[in-house]
């Protein structure tokens, strides 16, 4: 691909990970992050003082360490999950490399009773026909998804536009094509 920025701006899930996050994810989990920072940081002030000795611990002041527990519980969440999103990011702009467009045909191969939705994929290449299925064949369903995913509740059973990376068989959905 031409531009992968732009590309990426109009993916809107790929078949191996399923929904891809956009600016707003990023924008809420900065937030979450530098709102926990600042008061893990205040928490830290106050615990320097206690040390010190200028400021006394009382029994009412135990409600802060609760608080600065969650709180390094969450900026550690939120980090993970950004490090993942990375991830996926740098995955995305690899498949983009070798991406072309091609016309596939979704077909619904299990759905869960929170509407979550796992895919098969059947798509023409250079005169092959690939059937490709949602999720990461290499992880235990046990402890993954098993590539059920909401959002390819709408890209289910349905003719669409994709990009498919022939190296690393991977199908990207984009945004603008649901339904040809």
């Amino acid at each position: 691909m031409k531009n992968k920025d732009e590309t990426y701006k109009l993916i809107d899930a790929s078949l191996f990970h399923g929904r891809v996050p956009h600016a707003d994810t990023w924008t809420f989990c900065c937030f979450i992050l530098i709102t926990c920072g600042l008061m893990l940081l205040w928490q830290a002030i106050w615990g320097i003082l206690v040390l010190i000795g200028n400021v006394k611990f009382t029994e009412d002041d135990s409600w802060r360490i609760v608080l600065g527990i969650c709180m390094l519980a969450s900026v550690i969440g939120t980090a993970i999950f950004l490090a993942k999103q990375l991830k996926l990011k740098k995955d995305i702009y690899l498949w983009l490399d070798d991406a072309i467009k091609v016309v596939a045909t979704t077909y619904t191969v299990d759905t869960t009773p929170r509407n979550a939705t796992k895919l098969k994929v059947k798509l023409r290449y250079k005169k092959h026909i690939y059937n490709l299925y949602s999720g990461d064949p290499y992880k235990y369903a046990v402890f993954t998804n098993a590539g059920f995913s909401r959002s390819f509740t709408k890209f289910a059973d349905k003719q669409v536009e994709v990009l498919y990376s022939p190296k690393y068989q991977q199908v990207l959905f984009l945004y603008d094509t649901q339904g040809l």
